[in-house]
């Protein structure tokens, strides 16, 4: 079996649809305005010459900026899990204070308020990820922990 690539024949532009085919290509199975080139080309990085036929390196466009959106949501997501993982000895040792009737130990304590600050802060930078709805927005925000 073949495989053509489809292209729209007034831009050169590969649309990322594949015709197979034992033989040759039924006219009708090309969308007005395109045409087929043998081979699976991968649409964001070739187009075609129309009138040679021959495939022409093209750069690739910028990945979606969604894309960087869901990488920063896990990311701030990973960092406030692990910063809440951390919480869990200093709270020990202020409940075993507490429970004992002494004062909690002020290490802990400062650990405690320390990673509370942090959770805090990735908090209100995974609120104004999540609040984003351009590109633009999501650059103005400062992505990585403070």
């Amino acid at each position: 079996m073949k495989t053509f690539s489809v292209y729209e024949i007034e831009s050169g532009r590969l649309t990322g649809a594949r015709v197979g085919a034992t033989g040759d290509v039924d006219p009708d199975w090309i969308p007005a305005g395109c045409s087929v080139v043998f081979g699976e080309w991968d649409h964001e990085r070739w187009r075609v010459d129309h009138e040679t036929g021959a495939l022409e390196a093209i750069e690739p466009p910028e990945p979606d900026w969604r894309i960087k959106k869901f990488a920063a949501v896990d990311s701030v997501m990973a960092e406030i899990t692990a910063a809440e993982a951390e919480q869990a000895r200093p709270m020990r040792e202020i409940v075993e204070a507490m429970l004992a009737g002494t004062s909690p130990p002020a290490e802990a304590t400062a650990r405690f308020n320390a990673i509370k600050q942090r959770i805090e802060a990735a908090r209100n930078r995974l609120s104004a990820i999540n609040a984003t709805t351009t590109q633009t927005e999501l650059e103005a925000i400062e992505l990585q922990p403070a």
